[in-house]
């Protein structure tokens, strides 16, 4: 009960304190907003000629129940060493909500933007929480996100790669010739595994190692089950014509050293190991 109690004040008080920074961040933009509408007031001036209007700020109100509410505007002040603004155009919120960030639309002089839950920086990177979107074509290469275990979607492979926090490529899907290969490979930072991959074609599957040296292979096809190794050994299964062929091939001869319930081949007599 102690510790819940304990837990539960330590919250409360983290609470508090956040609503007191968020208090004063708000004040602080609904300080700036006003000695910017301010300046625009005293500093300025606004030109009409014919159809061109030439001002520094614009608030778009309506009124509602009999109250001016604002809910949009634009501006001409670039954000600079005087604390201007950056915004070119808000929507969604008042002046003061766009310098906060908690207008629902912000377009800014550099290029950054807010739409919603979707946000610009002025590299061009964009970040959409929630988004649903259809009918898309993205080129260039597409990462699911910046650090740890991530999806890499590279036009230069043709291929989808599983990359690990290391930066290492642990897996790949990728086309081959007239097949679709997925190539799966445990980190190089562990070299005593061999990479393993998994070939779907049209008609079968193949599961090959890439160790080399005698790496089984097991192939599945509508008529065909068999396992090779690089050396002649072949088990498999064929469905011929209505009957069934099984081949087995380097089999052991002798049954010494064998284990209970082995096969061996004594000549032309398949044999089990009791």
């Amino acid at each position: 009960m102690t510790a819940i109690w304990y837990e539960n004040a330590g919250k409360a008080i983290q609470d508090k304190l956040k609503s007191y920074s968020d208090d004063a961040q708000t004040s602080a933009e609904e300080a700036q907003s006003t000695a910017t509408t301010a300046k625009a007031v005293t500093d300025n001036f606004t030109t009409i000629n014919g159809g061109l209007v030439m001002t520094t700020l614009i608030k778009m109100i309506r009124k509602i129940a009999g109250v001016d509410v604002e809910t949009g505007g634009l501006s001409a002040n670039i954000k600079n060493d005087s604390g201007y603004d950056n915004i070119i155009l808000w929507g969604g919120g008042t002046y003061a909500q766009a310098l906060a960030n908690l207008a629902k639309i912000i377009l800014r002089h550099d290029g950054s933007a807010k739409l919603g839950k979707m946000t610009i920086d002025v590299n061009g990177n964009i970040t959409a929480n929630d988004a649903v979107m259809n009918n898309i074509t993205a080129t260039g290469k597409i990462i699911s996100n910046d650090s740890g275990n991530k999806i890499v979607m590279d036009p230069t492979k043709r291929a989808i790669l599983l990359q690990n926090g290391n930066g290492e490529i642990i897996g790949t899907f990728y086309f081959f010739e007239n097949a679709v290969e997925l190539l799966i490979e445990l980190a190089p930072s562990t070299p005593q595994y061999q990479k393993q991959s998994v070939r779907v074609y049209p008609n079968g599957i193949t599961i090959a190692g890439d160790g080399g040296g005698g790496s089984p292979t097991l192939t599945m096809t509508k008529f065909r089950i068999s396992l090779t190794s690089a050396n002649g050994l072949e088990f498999s299964v064929n469905e011929n014509y209505g009957s069934l062929d099984v081949n087995m091939k380097g089999l052991s001869t002798s049954a010494a050293s064998l284990p209970s319930g082995r096969l061996w081949r004594d000549g032309t007599t398949l044999r089990i190991v009791p």
